[in-house]
């Protein structure tokens, strides 16, 4: 019987230890250039990413070699951008009245 109540409450502790071991996202890393050209019409994107680590408070028992920490939400964000093209001039002849 000493066994089993060993092990239940070996399995409590690293039940708790797990439960602390919590991720954060970092800060988000600045927006990239926005890769808008003329000859995409002056619409281009701009990316950001930020990474997932385990928290500050996580002792190191509670880190299992090869796994990842999990974060809920998106590590990348995109948004559309655009670029100031200059104004294009048709060449040819123009008339006021053309008959």
């Amino acid at each position: 019987m000493d066994v089993w109540r060993s092990l239940v409450r070996s399995l409590l502790v690293l039940l708790w230890v797990a439960s602390l071991a919590s991720a954060d996202w970092t800060e988000w890393s600045a927006w990239t250039e926005c890769t808008a050209t003329c000859e995409l019409g002056g619409r281009g994107e701009q990316t950001r990413s930020r990474s997932c680590q385990l928290g500050t408070s996580v002792p190191p028992m509670a880190v299992v070699e090869g796994d990842a920490p999990v974060c809920s939400g998106p590590s990348d964000q995109i948004r559309p951008c655009s670029s100031q093209c200059p104004l294009r001039v048709m060449e040819g002849t123009f008339t006021l009245f053309p008959f």
